[in-house]
């Protein structure tokens, strides 16, 4: 008896939504109260975020938020939260906190890398489970 060719992406995304929330739950579980990290990356995360909503709100321009002086122009450094910012920044203009915006751009993401790699094995090396 021959499966339904969609019973392995039924499957796979059934999994994927289980592992987004299991992977997030501490935001879930704590109403996006709690953020990972200890208080610093809090704090960073949310000085990143909350630049790229509004990017010309530092005095520095839009690549300085002035936490490395004496040293300029150092955005760079925190360039893996370009993607983070970028989903984030609609979320913030819509009214929700910088920290719960953040939180949401993670668990979009982390959806995403699971989708990806699911297309991967599924068209890359042509996986007989998917």
């Amino acid at each position: 008896m021959q499966r339904s060719r969609w019973v392995g992406p039924t499957l796979a995304a059934v999994v994927g939504v289980l592992f987004t929330v299991w992977f997030n739950r501490g935001f879930f579980f704590s109403g996006f109260s709690t953020f990972e990290g200890d208080w610093g990356d809090g704090r960073f995360v949310a000085l990143v975020a909350s630049h790229w909503a509004n990017p010309m709100q530092f005095p520095g321009g839009w690549l300085d938020l002035g936490i490395f002086s004496p040293y300029t122009d150092t955005l760079p450094y925190s360039d893996t939260f370009l993607i983070h910012g970028i989903l984030a920044a609609p979320l913030q203009w819509l009214g929700i906190g910088v920290l719960p915006a953040f939180q949401w751009s993670l668990i979009a993401l982390t959806a995403v890398s699971y989708a990806a790699a699911v297309a991967f094995m599924r068209l890359g090396p042509r996986s007989p489970w998917l």
